[in-house]
């Protein structure tokens, strides 16, 4: 061989060893990365609902600290009878998180009935608990120092309590000393406030059991208070809960019927006899979908520059010889055309920009974790003096057939459902129902049924879409269907009716017509999901 085919020959060869070697680097990258990217999301998930686990002990320990003080300056005698009631007054209005507090002890002047003392906040300011009976402060007389739930005998208002028995002087000497129990009382709305800090993001969520197995915490209302063997039957996640562990575990939970997987932490109160759940969603920790399709590229790349400089040296190359160049010219056509099919195909698995970002709602936890977020406590603080908290009407649709009629132009057709959400209301007489297309250029909306509190209008009109071509023919245009309540001058929230749809997982389209009807020319469409988004009108920001 002279010098230049030497040259081609050492090309070749050198292309070879260079493109295998990045061919295994960027090949371990972009398969081991979503391992890797997924161990490290637990990781920091885990670390997240540690934190948050300490933080919500300390809160509860600052809350057990107030009856420990006051039970030591009882049973030091620095604080008399008649300067209980200050006592607790001032601590229920420093303390907001606690539903009540009082005080029962023996009494040597009536024999077995205790001498209670028991103020809780109301509506008007704090109060004396009325309408009492004793029997339940009596049991409290033979409880030890601890937390309780239900708090023992039922007391109004109580959801879990902790009690610190102490024996004080007796002042009339009558009595060595007294037994004496102080006791807090925390609301289940209460609990449920604490244990949904504000560092969670998205659709993330916290579950608070305790050792006997009652829901103390929860997304969903209907679940505070119920046993967990109740709750196990219907919630996947709430049925791998184990509140006797002592350990902190972790978990993995693919739900079939929304189609979302979560992560979920249980980490025992060290000093509390309950356990805290954090419910992460994986989706939310899985976002460099473009990292990824990057380094996919780069691993392509180095597998055709591989087999590029394997067929220069398969076909000899260095020879000049016309067939040879012909199979070398052969070959880097096909790698090309491979190349090209491959980018094509990385591209129309991207997610498309218009989704990326954006808040899925699958199940009802997920929906009031949005809605309680969305409506702050400031928020709800003004809707209160405003005349009351937004209503909620579940609103539900059901798309028809679909149809482009130019670049940005669409046409629907399908149903639009509500419930009256209004205790005693019904369909036929709320003001509350009735919805708004505002991105629609015309529309037609005629009455379909009406059965108890649920009313249902058939549409058919134009939207107008902001779609995006910068990617064509590789773009996939979303359609959005947006809906505002009928009724601006009340203050109206439209949510996601998602009990009206048997399956949320996208697999199955929800809410879509089976073979849906559809002309969009050579346009082919692929439905992922419905996604209701939740949206605060302007009726309901207002102060």
């Amino acid at each position: 061989m002279n010098i230049l085919q030497k040259c081609i020959y050492t090309g070749f060869a050198v292309l070879v060893l260079v493109s295998f070697l990045y061919m295994l680097y960027f090949g371990r990258l972009a398969f081991f990365m979503g391992q890797q990217a997924r161990e490290k999301a637990q990781q920091e998930a885990q670390a997240q609902a540690q934190n948050m686990v300490r933080r919500l002990e300390r809160k509860l320990q600052q809350l057990m600290h107030q009856a420990d003080a006051m039970a030591a300056d009882l049973g030091s005698g620095t604080l008399s009878d008649h300067e209980v009631e200050k006592r607790l007054r001032l601590t229920l209005e420093n303390y907001r998180e606690i539903a009540s507090m009082g005080m029962v002890s023996a009494s040597s002047r009536s024999g077995l009935v205790p001498d209670v003392l028991h103020l809780h906040r109301a509506a008007s300011g704090v109060e004396p608990v009325g309408a009492r009976t004793l029997k339940p402060y009596e049991r409290l007389l033979h409880e030890e120092t601890g937390w309780r739930e239900p708090y023992p005998g039922g007391i109004p208002g109580a959801a879990a309590g902790y009690g610190v028995r102490v024996e004080r002087p007796h002042t009339d000497g009558a009595m060595l000393s007294v037994p004496t129990l102080v006791f807090l009382t925390l609301s289940l709305t209460t609990l449920r406030q604490l244990a949904t800090p504000l560092t969670l993001t998205g659709t993330n969520y916290q579950v608070m059991v305790s050792r006997q197995g009652t829901i103390l915490s929860h997304p969903i209302p209907a679940y505070l208070g119920m046993p967990l063997q109740d709750i196990g039957i219907q919630d996947q996640v709430m049925r791998i809960i184990d509140p006797s562990l002592d350990t902190p575990s972790a978990q993995t939970v693919h739900n079939l019927w929304t189609g979302k997987t979560s992560w979920v932490f249980l980490e025992p109160l060290p000093s509390i006899p309950w356990s805290v759940g954090t419910v992460i969603v994986t989706r939310d920790h899985f976002r460099s979908h473009r990292e990824q399709r990057r380094l996919h590229i780069r691993f392509t790349l180095s597998i055709l520059a591989f087999l590029f400089g394997y067929s220069g040296l398969l076909f000899r190359a260095h020879t000049g010889a016309l067939q040879n160049l012909w199979a070398i010219s052969v070959s880097f056509s096909v790698l090309c055309t491979m190349g090209i099919a491959t980018m094509w195909s990385l591209e129309l698995q991207a997610p498309s920009d218009e989704t990326t970002g954006r808040t899925i709602i699958r199940d009802q936890a997920e929906l009031n974790v949005i809605l309680n977020r969305l409506l702050s406590l400031k928020d709800r603080r003004q809707d209160a003096s405003a005349g009351g908290v937004p209503i909620r009407v579940p609103t539900g649709v059901f798309v028809q057939s679909l149809k482009f009629l130019s670049a940005n132009t669409v046409s629907l057709t399908g149903y639009v459902w509500q419930t009256d959400s209004q205790p005693g209301g019904t369909s036929d007489n709320s003001d509350t129902l009735g919805i708004v297309f505002p991105e629609a250029e015309e529309m037609e909306i005629e009455p379909a049924f009406m059965e108890g509190k649920v009313t249902g209008w058939y549409f058919r009109g134009k939207l107008r879409q902001p779609f995006n071509y910068a990617k064509y023919p590789f773009d996939r245009e979303v359609v959005w269907l947006r809906l505002w309540p009928k009724a601006f001058h009340q203050r109206i929230l439209l949510t996601p009716d998602l009990a009206s749809y048997p399956l949320i997982n996208a697999a199955f389209q929800p809410g879509v017509q089976h073979r849906l009807c559809w002309r969009a020319g050579s346009l082919k469409m692929r439905f992922s999901v419905i996604t209701i988004i939740p949206t605060i009108p302007p009726s309901v920001l207002r102060a």
